[in-house]
């Protein structure tokens, strides 16, 4: 996806080639703003910059667009006074040195823009326009002289980051992470659309801001976006506001599957329009509603028999649509795929809704309660409502037991009372002979969860005879999950193999466990590839939940193998693909763990308190896994800010908290940083006992490497070299022959140092990546020479247009490659469109 700063570049570069440039966007894309930086740019350069604005009121006016912007000649509106017009304005023109800009050129008076397009023949003054992309086009900008060329290019949306920027500028606080996923899928990244969503949000008490950040509740429509969406479907006819109703309560589909909803010649004529997009996901070329505001708009002001009509249509097509294949899943517009998340997300919310309403039962109560956890945009009052309103309901003890599982994980996590969530479960468990072993097992994986961890098996016995299959598997997921929480991996393993063996659908909790197992046993390539596969196919699926979870675990082993960029990629597209409520509640802390711990590593201390306050505003402390403990981020600030010391005191604080909960397994690896951090003989002996109580490989094998570096036993340290490179952990081996050299600086056993140093060299070429990227932050002025060295200005142009000397320019521009790491001029463009921060 094209950036703004990308299209910004590649303006400056047309039109300073004299060529002009049409810009196409939609309501509320920010045309007008991009217009007005490319031209405050020339005029810094010192060009004269003519600007002509389109008004649609007055688009049947002649010459009046042209006498507002100030030409006196064309306040005779008549045609006789075109002539004199075009002498004004080419006199007003500096060959080489004027830009004229039209912003809304499509809502032009069409002699105005026959006086521009003359003007700009016979002068050669390169035209920025701007135009509306829903409308017809009943004026091209073209050129009147077949030498005069005129490019066109299209406003792309703004990403996560550009948007999350955008808003708290214009806002003045910052958009807590869960709701910034929300606007930023209703608004497909454009702006005026983002900002309009969070200011009617906040206008009508569904956003609030707490400490400087805003968090929303329930849905972020309200009715005063509608004079908006419909100055948006304005240009449509009847049937294709009711073609774009069906799709908005379809949601994403395959063309096919569109097609036969609402006709290919109608979906081509909306394509045409801008008013869908078309995504290729897993091979199958998937529509979407755009912009995916209109989706809300059908939603809520739908009358109710009809929306009733659409849906129960809508069914028979799905119950004939192809299912999207096995072909990978790579989201290339962020924008969009969020926006098909959200929108699959809110349609499954929408039919369980509506299947609650029409046939209320356990079942459909469960199914709702579900999808309300997952979706997260609804009145906080639904849910409680809900659950009053499915008080009493009759139904079988199975339904009953799903039931009580869901409402007890909403009452630990949405109502933070995990205590009493785990009492009420063990109670009604005690009511269900055949699938009361669900409810005891949901017990057990809350309490390990959220409160302390058990000694003992918290489910034992819970699986004996007369329970049903599929409880006894819950029993076996739950009981898996406490073994790996307090380190008996092996055991763990066990059950997890019975669990595989067994008929019982496998889920993303399952999986999380196998992946948890294969981590502490050193395999993490088989872990990796569980994980991979698992984000692919919640991909695939719009599975939101799946994402976050499937993300969380990609992140963590990305973490692990100390591939820091491709952690910071996941997380980068985890924290807007996922979900918009902290569920699965896990899964959420970890990616806010490891987002936080990612940028404590860059020393960016403001964003891990940020990252580490979206846990605290939700309720929730931390988890029971690695990649769960907040102590561990802020061991890596301490070391940035206090030293060593000081990080391994926490580090160590940290495990000796998680030891205390029970979470061994989480303890061990704070424990093992505690040592990084500090290889210290009286920390070895503080925590050896409680590492090596833990049975796993990847922590045994680690602690054995520890224990060398610290008793400067050279021979078994490089056996452990050589064994992690034989398993091509290279980056785990170049870290840890790092560490090492640190730990023997003192030591005069030259011969030591020379065979660790030579092994750890060749390692790092191995490695073939940095093991820590550092992040370069231009201030302002950097960037604006930047900008210029991107667009090909040399220095003493440069220099006139900031008003310095030639050589001030050049020792900025030096200083500007020095910092960034690049070697030439030409180079610094391609850095601008990867690097985008500012000071």
């Amino acid at each position: 996806m094209t950036s703004r700063d990308e299209l910004f570049l590649s303006a400056v570069d047309v039109l300073q080639s004299g060529r002009s440039l049409d810009i196409e966007g939609e309501h509320g894309s920010g045309r007008t703003h991009f217009l007005a930086r490319v031209g405050h740019y020339f005029t810094t350069l010192g060009w004269k910059v003519i600007t002509v604005t389109g008004i649609t009121a007055f688009a049947r006016t002649p010459l009046v667009a042209l006498a507002i912007a100030g030409i006196t000649e064309a306040q005779d509106s008549r045609p006789s006074a075109i002539p004199a017009t075009v002498r004004a304005l080419a006199d007003a023109v500096t060959p080489g040195r004027t830009l004229i800009v039209v912003d809304d050129w499509d809502a032009l008076d069409e002699y105005s823009g026959g006086v521009i397009r003359a003007v700009q023949t016979q002068r050669a003054v390169p035209v920025l326009s701007s135009r509306l992309i829903h409308r017809s086009r009943q004026m091209p900008v073209l050129p009147m002289g077949a030498f005069t060329t005129t490019y066109e290019m299209r406003m792309p949306p703004m990403g996560y980051g550009e948007l999350e920027a955008a808003l708290e500028h214009l806002a003045g606080f910052r958009i807590e992470a869960g709701t910034l996923s929300r606007v930023f899928a209703k608004s497909g990244g454009n702006i005026g659309l983002a900002a309009a969503v969070v200011d009617a949000a906040r206008r009508a008490g569904r956003l609030t801001v707490d400490g400087g950040v805003a968090h929303a509740r329930g849905t972020l429509w309200s009715h005063e976006l509608r004079l908006m969406t419909e100055v948006i479907l304005q240009p449509l006819d009847d049937e294709a506001i009711e073609a774009l109703e069906v799709l908005s309560l379809l949601g994403p589909v395959d063309t096919a599957t569109a097609g036969a909803a609402i006709g290919i010649e109608q979906i081509a004529e909306l394509e045409g329009r801008a008013f869908v997009d078309i995504i290729d996901v897993g091979g199958t070329r998937m529509v979407s509603v755009h912009p995916p505001l209109l989706v809300e708009h059908f939603r809520h002001d739908s009358l109710a028999g009809r929306r009733a009509q659409l849906l129960a249509r809508i069914d028979d097509v799905l119950a004939a649509a192809p299912t999207i294949d096995d072909a990978p899943v790579t989201p290339r517009d962020s924008a969009m795929f969020v926006r098909l998340v959200h929108e699959q997300t809110r349609r499954r919310t929408l039919q369980a809704r509506e299947a609650w309403r029409t046939a209320p039962s356990l079942a459909s109560a469960t199914d709702l309660l579900l999808a309300l956890e997952v979706d997260g945009a609804h009145d906080p009052d639904e849910l409680e409502s809900l659950i009053g309103a499915a008080h009493g309901l009759d139904g079988t003890e199975r339904e009953k037991a799903e039931w009580d599982a869901a409402r007890g994980v909403v009452r630990a996590v949405r109502g933070g009372d995990p205590a009493g969530a785990l009492f009420d479960l063990r109670r009604r468990a005690a009511t269900m002979p055949r699938e009361g072993a669900l409810l005891l097992a949901r017990a057990a994986e809350l309490e390990s969860s959220f409160l302390t961890v058990p000694d003992t098996d918290p489910v034992a016995g819970a699986d004996g005879e007369g329970v049903s299959e599929s409880a006894r598997a819950a029993v076996l997921r739950a009981r898996a999950f406490w073994m790996l929480v307090r380190g008996r991996v092996g055991d763990a393993e066990t059950v997890l193999d019975e669990l595989r063996a067994s008929d019982a659908p496998q889920d993303a909790t399952v999986d999380a466990l196998a992946v948890f197992a294969h981590i502490v046993a050193d395999r993490r390539t088989l872990a990796d590839e569980i994980a991979r596969r698992g984000l692919a196919e919640a991909q695939r699926a719009f599975d939101a939940r799946g994402i976050r979870d499937y993300a969380y675990l990609c992140v963590l082993i990305a973490a692990l193998d100390r591939r820091t960029l491709d952690a910071e990629h996941l997380l980068s597209e985890s924290s807007f693909l996922g979900l918009p409520s902290p569920y699965p509640p896990l899964s959420f802390i970890g990616l806010k763990t490891l987002a936080a711990s990612l940028a404590a590593r860059r020393g960016h201390r403001a964003l891990m308190e940020q990252t580490l306050a979206d846990i605290d505003a939700e309720g929730l402390g931390d988890g029971p896994f690695p990649g769960q403990a907040t102590g561990i981020v802020y061991a890596r600030i301490a070391e940035i800010e206090e030293g060593t010391l000081a990080a391994a005191e926490i580090c160590v604080q940290t495990g000796d908290e998680l030891v205390e909960r029970g979470a061994l397994l989480s303890a061990a690896y704070a424990y093992l940083d505690a040592l990084e951090y500090d290889p210290a003989p009286a920390r070895w002996e503080r925590v050896a006992a409680r590492v090596e109580a833990v049975d796993a490989p990847a922590i045994a094998r680690h602690a054995a490497f520890l224990r060398a570096v610290i008793e400067r036993d050279v021979e078994t340290a490089l056996a452990t070299l050589h064994d992690l490179e034989r398993d091509d952990l290279l980056r785990d081996a170049a870290h840890a022959a790092d560490l090492a050299l640190r730990a023997w600086a003192d030591d005069d056993d030259i011969d030591a140092h020379e065979r660790v140093r030579t092994l750890r060299d060749r390692l790092r070429k191995d490695a073939g990546d940095s093991l820590a990227p550092v992040t370069v932050v231009l201030t302002r002025r950097e960037r604006e020479i930047a900008e210029m060295v991107a667009a090909g200005l040399s220095n003493a142009v440069i220099a006139e247009a900031l008003v310095l000397s030639v050589r001030t320019v050049e020792s900025h521009v030096n200083r500007l490659l020095r910092k960034t790491g690049l070697a030439r001029r030409q180079d610094v463009k391609a850095y601008l469109l990867a690097h985008g921060s500012t000071a």
